[in-house]
């Protein structure tokens, strides 16, 4: 099997890694050598190819001969084996640092899932005479993926905005997937269900599956969007669902969230006019009241009545209202 493409990729990117202890890796100097160890990348699939990277720094203050590292690595659990490995050098100056690469092949059978690491021991001769050694070193975890683990790697979270909207009105709901793996999803597709409240709502527009070539990063985040408009009022819960695959098309992983959005009917009045007595002489008063009703399911702001308009043979010297406005 040839070394993947992702592989290739990493190469610069552990070396800086490994400079920086990007990874997290464990530290040793013991005896005159340090050293870190780092391994990329930090997901893979069975099969696949993990660059084991050991820099060795000189702290000894003099050369160190005959530098040399472990032939083979130490892997635990044991389901990966040695593709090609490093060359002792001849001498280390004081001060100086050498990486040394081993390249290791996950194994397809017995089936594995979960974290792999490696231990890496480089030992030398300070002056020509004096033993030294990096101690034994281990390396940063990767994860080796399967059915099971596979399943965790996608988190979603779901939101309708507004939540609370009128009918006639529009509004989205969204789906916010996470890759908390550290291996790409591919063929990431959206999906969603209504229901309670399917009648209510009208789709409006759906989001496409991820671009080509539709992975999602380790640590990266898609948000897909739907659009509704409201036809009636009461509550509509929306499930919204991820689906991809890792490693090969036959393992599949998925995750899903809810969330919902009350609808209210448009905001509605009704009006009530009543006479305070049927009949009255000149020069008495009677009252004329008008009754509001919000017959809607949103509140109303200030509510301003108009002029009341008098019509008849009669004539009425009309005030109010009081009060002007509510």
């Amino acid at each position: 099997m040839s070394m993947p493409v992702e592989l290739h990729r990493s190469v610069r990117t552990i070396v800086v890694a490994l400079a920086l202890a990007a990874l997290a890796p464990r530290l040793a100097a013991a005896g005159g050598l340090s050293s870190v160890v780092g391994a990329l990348p930090e997901g893979v699939c069975p099969g696949e190819f993990i660059m084991i990277m050991q820099q060795v720094t000189n702290v000894t203050g003099v050369v160190v001969q005959n530098v040399t590292p472990s032939p083979d690595l130490f892997v635990e659990p044991n389901v990966a084996l040695k593709q090609t490995g490093p060359i002792p050098i001849a001498s280390l100056n004081a001060g100086a640092t050498h990486t040394f690469t081993w390249t290791y092949q996950v194994g397809l059978t017995p089936p594995y899932e979960g974290p792999l690491q490696f231990t890496a021991t480089t030992t030398g001769l300070a002056g020509g005479t004096n033993p030294v050694t990096t101690g034994p070193v281990t390396s940063n975890p990767v994860v080796v993926y399967g059915p099971k683990n596979a399943s965790q790697v996608l988190d979603v979270s779901a939101a309708a905005t507004p939540a609370t909207v009128s009918v006639g009105q529009s509004f989205a709901v969204t789906m916010t997937v996470t890759n908390t793996g550290k291996i790409s999803v591919g063929g990431l597709t959206p999906d969603i269900a209504v229901g309670p409240g399917a009648n209510l709502v009208t789709l409006q527009l759906a989001p496409m599956p991820l671009a080509t070539p539709g992975d999602l990063m380790p640590g990266a985040s898609h948000t897909f969007t739907w659009a509704y408009s409201v036809s009636g009022s009461g509550l509509a819960v929306f499930t919204v669902t991820a689906t991809g695959f890792v490693c090969f098309v036959d393992m599949p992983v998925m995750a899903s969230a809810q969330t919902s959005a009350y609808l209210k009917a448009p905001s509605s009045l009704a009006v009530g006019l009543f006479v305070s007595t049927a009949q009255v002489s000149v020069g008495q008063s009677f009252e004329v009241t008008m009754t509001v009703t919000n017959t809607g399911n949103m509140d109303l702001g200030t509510v301003m009545p108009s002029a009341l308009m008098a019509s008849g043979t009669g004539r009425a010297d009309l005030a109010g209202p009081t009060p002007a406005s509510v």
